[in-house]
């Protein structure tokens, strides 16, 4: 029931997932991969509430489950409930320092509250973490452009582009930068 209601989530049918996943609950009530995936489904139909609830009980039943928390710190952003959103990812990274979607979702947030320096702080960790990675280097951008670094942003710019030369953003970005 769990891999037929993470492939139906995965193919665009939420609600039908949602189902499945109830299902496999019904069958091992304790799992925290089950809540999960659930609340992913929850995520995808736009019950955040529900999705919330359901990735608080992955985290009650496993609270080292660092994508649990990478998970919720989304939910939380979602909800506007940014303070929130900021501990649950710090804590995914406590759990799992490598997790780069944490630390990208992290510095998202750091950007848009104007915390541009802290976001570059964990953009430069994401980078570090794999020197391959065009989205990595592309955010980093992203984050020097900010605070009008175009030197360093310029660099991060092409190095996005080297490692991806379909990244439109990036090349986007290094002309406007340019």
């Amino acid at each position: 029931n769990q891999r037929l209601g993470n492939d139906l989530g995965t193919n665009g049918k939420p609600l039908e997932a949602i189902h499945y996943c109830t299902a496999a609950l019904a069958l091992q009530p304790r799992s925290p991969g089950a809540y999960l995936n659930r609340s992913i489904k929850y995520e995808a139909s736009e019950n955040l509430a529900q999705a919330l609830a359901d990735i608080n009980q992955a985290i009650d039943l496993a609270p080292r489950y660092a994508i649990a928390w990478r998970v919720k710190g989304r939910l939380l952003q979602k909800l506007n409930h940014l303070d929130a959103a900021e501990a649950a990812l710090r804590q995914a990274l406590i759990l799992n320092p490598r997790d780069t979607s944490a630390r990208f979702l992290l510095a998202a947030q750091l950007q848009t509250a104007g915390r541009h320096r802290d976001a570059e702080v964990e953009l430069r960790q994401a980078v570090a973490l794999d020197r391959k990675d065009a989205m990595a280097h592309y955010n980093l951008g992203n984050a020097l452009l900010r605070q009008k670094n175009l030197d360093d942003a310029i660099a991060c710019y092409r190095k996005a582009i080297e490692f991806d030369s379909t990244c439109a953003q990036a090349h986007c970005n290094l002309g406007y930068a340019l």
